[in-house]
């Protein structure tokens, strides 16, 4: 994956010579298994093409709402768990919509995650290994 300091900020297509090339989180191509920070309910953040994401293959039972913040599940081995990556801005008719973190149009630096944090057998962070991109006091 490749981050800003706010979070996700896309995901790596391929790497040339002397360019990465790189899917900002909010392309059809991107999708990223996610939990809420809340309440853990899972599902998977998709790229819609525009500056949202969707939520989907969620459970029914899953306690979603306005303002949970999501992060990486761990799930799938894709990242490891709890990397900051959007916050729910909508919820309509079973229809859950998020912002990402991070900001995508103005931008200085981004940085590449080639080998994943520390984990444990779980697919958690290290007990000692801040939640990147999310507040330190949620």
């Amino acid at each position: 994956f490749v981050f800003s300091p706010q979070g996700i900020f896309g995901r790596v297509d391929r790497i040339g010579q002397k360019h990465l090339y790189i899917y900002p989180i909010t392309d059809y191509e991107v999708r990223i298994p996610v939990q809420s920070h809340r309440t853990s309910d899972h599902g998977i953040l998709s790229g819609n093409g525009t500056q949202d994401m969707t939520l989907r293959f969620t459970e029914h039972s899953a306690d979603f709402k306005v303002g949970d913040l999501l992060a990486t599940s761990g799930r799938a081995g894709m990242a490891p768990n709890g990397l900051g990556v959007a916050q729910i801005t909508r919820i309509h008719e079973h229809i859950i919509t998020a912002r990402p973190l991070s900001d995508l149009v103005d931008w200085d630096y981004v940085m590449v995650l080639s080998t994943p944090a520390p984990i444990t057998e779980d697919g958690l962070l290290e007990p000692d290994q801040p939640a990147y991109g999310l507040p330190a006091d949620t």
